[in-house]
């Protein structure tokens, strides 16, 4: 299991890294809950991003007709196998297939060949989450992140319990994908998260001294580092945990 800490400057990239973060991920919160910072930033952050700890990057988000022309905007990155994260919204069509199936094709003609992570918001809807699951597993997709759209509107486990993220873990794992779990999560929520058994949990405010739009702080890190080892001990490990690398 890993920690992801979301950072919007190479400054804070270093901090969240010598912390103890397992992945950094660039992202802009003033532009929404998967803001893409600009690629120049995100050249920044992926230098100050040492060898052994994974890169990600957030691209926005939108219809799955947006989603390769926001994946076109991100910039060939000095590694290879980072994960570039997009929140598709609406619901599942043939075209949501098509979309995924063509952004995983381009990624892979990349030479830095990134991983695509599809985000989806738990606080719109989860009803369709499993045919969601297979729509992204047949196109490709690396993993699915259950995030929450609106930081103003509580935690993620105020809008899906705990029964419905195992549940969704289990049927992520079926499809041989990685799953990430965030969405305004407190130090308190990442142990209880932890035991639920995602390969990945993201934060964002939880880091920062100030929130999300604060800034990250090397203490707050490690005392959610702390928080995640705790939590995960009881957890089963999932078969797709070497899906998730720090290849460089």
């Amino acid at each position: 299991m890993q920690l992801l800490v979301s950072v919007r400057s190479s400054a804070e990239a270093r901090v969240a890294a010598v912390a103890g973060a397992d992945v950094v991920d660039a992202k802009e919160p003033a532009h929404g809950a998967l803001g893409a910072v600009s690629p120049a930033t995100l050249l920044e952050i992926s230098a100050r991003v040492p060898a052994g700890t994974g890169l990600s990057a957030a691209a926005g988000e939108g219809g799955p007709g947006e989603l390769l022309a926001a994946l076109e905007q991100v910039p060939l990155l000095p590694r290879r196998h980072a994960w570039l994260k997009f929140a598709v919204r609406g619901p599942v069509t043939p075209d949501a297939g098509e979309g995924m199936t063509a952004a995983t094709a381009y990624l892979a003609g990349r030479p830095d060949h990134p991983r695509l992570v599809v985000g989806r918001y738990a606080d719109e809807s989860l009803d369709d989450v499993e045919e969601w699951i297979e729509l992204a597993a047949r196109a490709g997709v690396a993993g699915l992140l259950l995030d929450t759209r609106r930081k103003d509107a509580g935690s993620l486990l105020d809008v899906a319990s705990v029964e419905t993220l195992r549940h969704v873990r289990n049927a992520v794992a079926a499809r041989g994908l990685w799953l990430g779990l965030a969405g305004r999560l407190s130090l308190d929520e990442v142990a209880t998260v932890a035991a639920i058994g995602p390969d990945v949990i993201g934060v964002r405010g939880a880091a920062c001294d100030g929130g999300r739009t604060g800034e990250v702080a090397a203490g707050r890190v490690r005392a959610l580092v702390d928080a995640l080892r705790r939590g995960s001990q009881p957890a089963a490990r999932s078969a797709t945990r070497s899906a998730v690398t720090t290849e460089t």
